[in-house]
């Protein structure tokens, strides 16, 4: 079997998707790029389900310049043949990048190695470190679409394949499925071991304060609203609340992905529990994404 088949990118995207501290609900994307097409993601899909539904979109690219490509609002008229009309798939938002990075095999995660170093006020530091044994690039925050691939654009041609986004998770580039699971699962091995030599520090928050000062990623807002977690001894109807003694309340009204997320975003607050001060997306920010059109579909495709 060709290694790199579009079978071969379903039973990649389906063990990633299957791993609660690499991604969580709808969010990552997977591509595989052959000459002038890729096969990418949609929109709102979950990567777990790639060999049980269509999750996949194709689309014909090779006519588009970089600069075209970084530029592009919605990839939807690109699709080929009849998939635009027939299956109802939107490609990814994050489509661009996919495009642009030159590796034909990208995976992006939502992982809990990447997050430990992408939310730490320290990244920069962390990961000259990591690049002691990756080539890695870290990412300033940029919003998922256009502003992230333009960022990511300005290092595309070299020769990372890690790229940490801030506040966001991280991009993998492979030239085979084969090659890229083993990238995945040494970065992952490699970060986590990193930050958990971190000494803790009383300085530094708690856990709890962690997840009650901020939110910290784009899927956070996006599934959980402006204001993920709060500190409360009693239930909250639209939050997350943890008591003063460390006991999590999730709504009962939460779907499980939104309670897939609210534990992965517990797990990744306690492994970085004294460890590191963390950086929160502006309220501005958190706002803007919660009323962006792109984002108000995904949440409407949750489950």
């Amino acid at each position: 079997m060709n290694k790199l088949s579009l079978e071969s990118l379903r039973t990649h995207s389906e063990g990633v998707g299957v791993d609660s501290d690499l991604v969580q609900a709808s969010g990552g994307n997977t591509s595989l790029k052959s000459k002038s097409k890729i096969w990418i993601k949609g929109s709102g899909k979950r990567l777990r389900d790639s060999k049980s539904e269509e999750i996949f979109v194709c689309l014909e690219v090779g006519g588009l310049s970089a600069s075209e490509i970084a530029s592009m609002e919605d990839f939807s008229s690109y699709v080929v043949g009849n998939q635009s009309d027939g299956n109802g798939i939107s490609p990814s938002i994050e489509t661009n990048f996919h495009i642009l990075i030159r590796m034909p095999v990208i995976t992006h995660l939502h992982s809990l190695g990447s997050l430990m170093i992408a939310i730490s006020k320290c990244a920069d530091e962390i990961v000259v470190r990591v690049s002691e044994r990756f080539e890695i690039a870290l990412i300033p925050y940029a919003r998922p679409g256009i502003a992230l691939a333009k960022s990511i654009q300005e290092v595309a041609e070299s020769a990372c394949t890690i790229y940490v986004l801030q506040n966001h998770g991280v991009v993998f580039a492979s030239d085979s499925f084969e090659s890229m699971d083993i990238l995945i699962d040494d970065f992952e091995s490699f970060a986590r071991e990193l930050i958990f030599s971190m000494p803790q520090k009383d300085e530094n928050p708690t856990w709890i304060e962690i997840l009650t000062g901020g939110v910290l990623t784009p899927d956070e807002a996006v599934f959980l609203g402006a204001t993920p977690f709060l500190l409360s001894n009693e239930g909250h109807e639209k939050s997350i609340t943890i008591s003063e003694f460390g006991e999590l309340n999730i709504p009962d009204s939460f779907s499980d992905d939104k309670a897939q997320l609210a534990n992965f975003y517990v797990r990744l607050a306690k492994a970085l529990h004294k460890r590191t001060e963390v950086e929160y997306l502006p309220r501005d920010e958190v706002q803007a994404l919660l009323n962006w059109d792109k984002e108000i579909l995904r949440i409407g495709m949750a489950k």
